[in-house]
């Protein structure tokens, strides 16, 4: 009923939340976790806080991507060495021919509505850049969390999901979709 994805491998785990230590990945995203300081200090070369990110390769304002389908986003990755190079590092991440690696610039109010991604052969971790004093939520399935800013917290998007956020500045939100463990 909530997994409802149409790329689908047989005899995965289907969980909505995923403990870290349960990814294979522990390591990469502790990794993530510990190198907020500098993830944001790169963005900030890069990001207009009146007008989102400045030469973006893709000339969406409001999104950063780092890596799409296995694939390094050159230019975006020349003006963000530091974090490319760290992301990397995280090869289930770097190497996700089903994924992508990106930062979203979020507005001060923002509603997602229900969407379900398209596969269940991979997981997404959602690290919290800057929140602002804001409240940044998202609901898989059936339970609602509330999102700290500087700790990942690790879905299956293929699970039906809902976020909201709601800040007195716009938020940053770094996405990093990787392969499932079970794969």
């Amino acid at each position: 009923l909530w997994q409802r994805s149409v790329i689908n491998e047989a005899g995965l785990r289907a969980q909505p939340w995923w403990n870290i230590e349960d990814t294979g990945v522990e390591s990469e995203i502790r990794k993530l976790e510990k190198e907020v300081d500098m993830i944001r200090s790169e963005l900030f070369s890069v990001l207009d806080e009146e007008v989102g990110f400045l030469n973006s390769s893709n000339q969406e304002k409001s999104v950063w991507m780092l890596y799409s389908n296995g694939k390094r986003d050159s230019y975006n990755c020349h003006m963000t060495p530091k974090l490319c190079d760290l992301i990397a590092e995280f090869v289930s991440a770097a190497k996700c021919r089903r994924g992508e690696t990106r930062i979203l610039y979020l507005p001060t109010s923002l509603h997602i509505p229900s969407h379900v991604g398209p596969t269940n052969t991979r997981l997404r971790a959602l690290l919290p850049l800057k929140l602002s004093s804001g409240s940044l939520r998202v609901r898989i399935a059936q339970e609602t969390k509330e999102l700290q800013e500087e700790k990942v917290a690790v879905i299956n998007d293929s699970f039906e999901q809902e976020v909201w956020y709601k800040g007195n500045k716009r938020g940053l939100l770094l996405i990093v979709e990787f392969w499932h463990p079970d794969l």
